[in-house]
Formats: C-alpha cells, structure tokens, sequence
C-alpha cells in the first residue's frame, strides 16, 4: 500500500524529467501572461478604433456642413438664374408658339356648304408645319372652291390637292386629301 501512495504521488513523474507541480504552475503562468497579453493587444486595437471612429465622425460632420453650404450655394445661384432663364424662356415660347385660333377660322369659313371635313393633322416637317385635311365633297366643283377660298385667305400657300376618290360608302361624294402650309407670319402673329 505504501507503494501504491507512492506512486499516486507521482504519476506525473515519466520519464527522465518529470513534470511537477512546479513547472505546472510555470506554465500557468506563462498561459495567463500569454492571456494578458493577447487581452492588452484587444484593448489597445479597441482603444484605436474608437479614436479613428471619433476622428471620422468628426470628419464626416465637417463634410457633412459643407456639402450643405454648397447645396445651398448651388440652390442660390439656381434660383436666380432659374428666375432670369425660366421667365425669358417662357416669354420667347409665348412669343413664338403658333396661334392656331385665326387659321382654324379661315379654314371654316373657306368651307363651302356640300363640302366637310373628317381630318385636320398637323405636322411639323422641316421645322415647320404641314397641314393635311381629309374630307368628303359631293362636286369637284366644290372641292375646288375650297381649295381656292383657302388660298385667299392668307394663312395658307403651297395649297394642293394630293388625292382623290369616288367614295366607297357613299354614292355621288368624293373623298379628298388636301395638303398645305401656314403662313408663318399670319400663324405666329395671329389672335
């Protein structure tokens, strides 16, 4: 038995060194100085990214105020170049836009009384407009009349007659198709 307590008492022992109680509590403590150190390095990294956190928030703020100066800069210099160039835009589109009202009058009262119109299309060709009126006539005669009245009332030229048809609904009528220009000085200046 004695040998047996013996032999409890150093089971460490193997071998030619033997690992004791003392070299136990050296690697212990190397283990915990190990640990120690591992934990200042995770302090310190922490400590540095939170001063690199703070200095980018900083940073960010001051961006942050002058990007809102310029947009308010921008904002500024917009608003009164907006009101310069929107109000002269405006009043050139205004000046120039087509007066559609007399034409639409010389082209009813250019209608004789056994002519109607189905189709009036407007155009723009070659930066300026093309008229293109389809309708039924019960006479050349009449369709001609019409042509002519168009003419004569100064807000068309270049009148002509492109095509023209019996009629396949209805006896005794012709369906025509007539193209025309306006007159830029008459349409733009027009009330």
């Amino acid at each position: 038995m004695a040998d047996a307590q013996i032999h409890r008492m150093n089971f460490l022992k193997q071998g030619r060194r033997g690992f004791t109680y003392r070299d136990m509590i050296y690697g212990i403590g190397a283990w915990c100085v190990f640990l120690g150190i591992l934990y200042g390095v995770q302090v310190g990294r922490h400590y540095m990214l939170e001063r690199d956190i703070a200095s980018m928030k900083q940073h960010l703020a001051s961006l942050s105020g002058e990007k809102e100066r310029q947009i308010d800069l921008i904002r500024t210099m917009s608003k009164k170049r907006a009101g310069i160039s929107a109000r002269h835009d405006l009043a050139s589109i205004l000046a120039n836009r087509p007066r559609w009202m007399g034409m639409l009058r010389a082209i009813s009262r250019s209608l004789p009384a056994d002519v109607w119109l189905d189709v009036l299309d407007v155009k723009v060709d070659k930066d300026w407009y093309t008229i293109k009126i389809d309708g039924k006539a019960k006479s050349q005669r009449e369709l001609t009349e019409f042509i002519l009245k168009l003419e004569e009332t100064g807000y068309f030229n270049k009148t002509s007659l492109e095509n023209t048809q019996l009629s396949e609904t209805q006896a005794e009528v012709f369906d025509f198709e007539v193209l025309t220009e306006p007159v830029a000085q008459k349409l733009l200046r027009d009330e």
